[in-house]
């Protein structure tokens, strides 16, 4: 019986070895369905510094359905933009942050919106997860707001006057304003920040730990702060100029409108 013993501890130990060697040379990754393309390159980067040499991305639909898969080991890692919450920690084990993202609001070309007080009494929907969600109802009450299942529907609802704007990730504003352009613009006002995260199954700690050596790294690597911090202040004064001669190009079409 002992001899059997060894035997099974011996090919479940070798087993575990080829299992980690399997995770080490691919990765499964969880992005949620409209991101994969902004998540890309960061993907490509890191499974490069963390040695791996293949990687598959799988495309889930809402936060819930990416969660599932994680725990169930159907993808390795989620990394889809998703923001820092204390909620996460009770379920999976969580990344380092790896980036800031800046929150901002878009609305519709000619709503007669040019600050973030003309959408006091207005519906606004939001898209992300339970982080961005926070951030909203500290500008907006909860009777204002509305939760979206994708950016699209997003989208859909502000064209069609269901709501008066969209409060997510400016990047992700930024894309739908040049996809529906001449439609929607993005206000300059950066609203909030959230720090991005990736997550992992508690079983995957050591995947988890490289993940994090890489992320430090490429944080120590990075430009010194004060140069960082001078080209965020440089940013926000070209948007806010930006968004002074659209008020002055909108001004006098009006006044153009009323000489007619």
């Amino acid at each position: 019986m002992r001899i059997l013993f060894f035997i099974c501890l011996f090919a479940f130990c070798v087993q575990g070895r080829s299992l980690n060697a399997v995770r080490k040379d691919a990765l499964t990754v969880g992005v949620r369905k409209g991101q994969a393309e902004q998540e890309a390159d960061f993907i490509s980067q890191i499974t490069q510094k963390m040695k791996i040499s293949r990687y598959r991305i799988v495309e889930f639909g809402d936060a819930a359905g990416g969660e599932s898969l994680l725990l169930s080991g159907k993808i390795d890692v989620i990394i889809s933009g998703v923001n820092n919450s204390p909620n996460f920690e009770r379920r999976f084990l969580v990344s380092a942050p790896y980036r800031r993202e800046e929150i901002g609001v878009a609305v519709v070309e000619g709503s007669n919106i040019w600050t973030i007080a003309d959408l006091e009494d207005k519906r606004i929907a939001f898209s992300g997860g339970s982080a961005v969600a926070e951030q909203a109802g500290k500008i907006w009450s909860k009777s204002k707001l509305e939760a979206v299942l994708s950016v699209e529907n997003a989208v859909q609802r502000l064209l069609n006057g269901e709501v008066s704007g969209i409060f997510a990730e400016r990047n992700i504003l930024t894309q739908i304003a040049k996809n529906n352009s001449g439609k929607v613009w993005v206000l300059p006002n950066i609203l909030a920040e959230n720090e991005v995260v990736a997550l992992f199954s508690f079983g995957s700690a050591s995947l988890q730990e490289e993940f994090n050596k890489v992320v430090s790294v490429k944080a120590e690597s990075e430009i010194d702060n004060s140069k960082f911090e001078c080209q965020k202040t440089t940013q926000k004064r070209i948007d806010n100029i930006i968004f002074a001669l659209d008020n002055l190009r909108k001004e006098l079409e009006q006044l153009k409108r009323e000489l007619k």
